[in-house]
């Protein structure tokens, strides 16, 4: 009796053993298949001191559907240079805070995509960076937050495991030539939307855009209200909240190719053809008193 009893112990402990160690294994694969992937990749594998090359950031999302990305991305300013960052190829729609140089060393971003995406090697941003000096420069993002669009704005795991950068003795090549100067492309057309929300702004009117270029990045933007100019982001609040506008915005690529975009009120329109027949009825007037 007391030997059958120790065998069914024995067995209960083989058991919960197994067990522990299957939940263990089951947990680290669930990890590893649902876990997003963050990856980088150089234009370049072959970089000079003085030579400039681009890293893109990179994102597997695993098939998740993922509506906002936040963090940083850490590098040796001692040895690389941030040069521009180009955002024109992301899936990232909406700019809470644009990839830049927040303190030397760090580029912090954040961005939003309405609706979430799913890609398999979706871009987040490039970095064109100069090298400053040989040896190997280690890329890492310490502090990535993920958020799967489920409408409970739960945090998605992610893999990255970090990036390195060699740089060797030689002669630099790809220093010596301007960046842009190939781009004779204007920015793609876009569009401008002025509305209103009362969740936003304090229910002011502002403007909404996505101004996009494919070659070089978009540089700059400007918007126009009649004759003032300002240099913004998307969204944009209008200094003018009548009913009565004039509004031109302006994107500026790298190379300093434009497009631009207005939007105008139908009583402008109005307002300007009636200023045209009255000048024209005017010059009528005084033609048939000389005469």
């Amino acid at each position: 009796m007391i030997a059958g009893r120790d065998f069914i112990k024995s067995m209960y402990k083989n058991f919960t053993i197994k067990f522990i160690i299957f939940s263990f294994l089951l947990s680290v694969c669930a990890n590893s298949v649902f876990a997003a992937d963050i990856s980088m990749k150089s234009d370049s594998s072959d970089i000079k001191m003085g030579d400039i090359y681009t890293v893109s950031v990179l994102l597997d999302t695993k098939s998740e559907s993922i509506n906002t990305i936040e963090g940083d991305v850490l590098y040796d300013d001692k040895g690389m240079e941030v040069v521009f960052i180009d955002t024109s190829a992301s899936f990232v729609n909406l700019w809470v805070e644009k990839p830049m140089v927040s303190t030397p060393g760090r580029i912090h971003f954040s961005g939003m995509t309405p609706g979430g995406v799913s890609v398999p090697a979706g871009n987040i941003f490039d970095i064109a960076f100069r090298s400053n000096k040989t040896g190997l420069f280690i890329l890492s993002m310490p502090n990535v937050a993920l958020y799967l669009n489920d409408g409970l704005g739960s945090k998605a795991k992610y893999n990255f495991d970090g990036y390195t950068v060699s740089v060797v003795e030689g002669e630099s090549t790809r220093g010596k030539f301007n960046l842009f100067s190939m781009d004779t492309v204007n920015p793609e057309v876009f569009t401008i939307e002025r509305t209103r929300d009362e969740s936003i702004f304090d229910g002011k009117y502002f403007i909404a855009f996505n101004v996009i270029d494919k070659d070089s990045g978009v540089s700059k933007i400007k918007s126009c209200e009649f004759f003032s100019c300002h240099e913004v982001d998307s969204p944009v609040v209008l200094s003018n909240q009548t009913s009565f506008y004039f509004i031109k915005v302006i994107a500026f690529d790298m190379n300093g190719n434009t497009t631009s975009a207005f939007l105008i009120a139908d009583i402008v329109y109005v307002a300007f053809f009636s200023f045209i027949i009255f000048i024209f009825g005017l010059f009528l007037f005084y033609k048939s008193k000389k005469l």
